[in-house]
């Protein structure tokens, strides 16, 4: 970033050119991409000692997350300079929308982009799996309490995984990836994982508070 940029600070300096708003409405968006951790919680079922190591591996995992976010940010916001690409770092990467990244990376290095393809794509491949993951054993989960039909409960006879609730949550992220736009996607997850982490904080206070009544 230096070597790049000597000037770099300066790329900071106006730290909110728009106003607030524009953050503020990115942290709804952008919501989707610190969602993770409640993937560890779904897994409870087959945690050791998850009553010691959910909480730790949540707080370990947004941690990692957070660093590795922010750094990223930091170096690509950081690294461009204004005076060679014509325009603010932030815009630069702004106005290339999903291949911000990518035409920032192609600055720094010759194959950057194709670096940062790949890292991407395999972030991707690693996300696929957590997702599916975490969907077929909620709905598995619900199938054994009836919250849905029982057949979501059912395990494979040999390899005793939920084979159905795979099934039908590889079947929903299918559909929803050919019809609609992968923002419209991003932007409708974010907004229904907030309702559902509020859900969550709600009832996990009110369970509290019975356990305390009955004691």
């Amino acid at each position: 970033m230096t070597f790049t940029n000597p000037n770099w600070p300066t790329n900071f300096r106006d730290f909110f050119p728009n106003g607030t708003s524009g953050l503020i409405l990115a942290m709804g968006i952008t919501f989707i991409a610190f969602e993770g951790y409640e993937i560890i919680a779904q897994a409870g079922d087959e945690i050791k000692k998850p009553k010691k190591n959910i909480p730790k591996a949540i707080l370990v995992s947004l941690g990692i997350v957070v660093s590795v976010y922010v750094l990223f940010a930091f170096v690509f916001i950081g690294g461009l300079d204004p005076l060679q690409i014509g325009q603010p770092a932030w815009e630069f990467i702004g106005d290339y929308g999903e291949l911000g990244i990518i035409e920032a990376a192609e600055y720094y290095l010759p194959f950057g982009a194709l670096i940062v393809l790949a890292g991407g794509f395999v972030s991707t491949l690693a996300a696929l799996n957590a997702t599916t993951f975490a969907a077929s054993r909620v709905s598995f989960a619900m199938g054994r309490n009836h919250d849905l039909p029982p057949v979501f409960s059912r395990l494979h006879p040999k390899y005793r995984t939920p084979f159905v609730s795979t099934i039908c949550s590889a079947v929903v992220m299918i559909t929803l990836a050919m019809l609609f736009d992968l923002t419209m996607i991003a932007l409708a997850a974010s907004v229904m994982f907030l309702f559902l982490f509020a859900q969550v904080n709600v009832a996990c206070i009110t369970i509290r508070r019975m356990a305390k009544e009955k004691n």
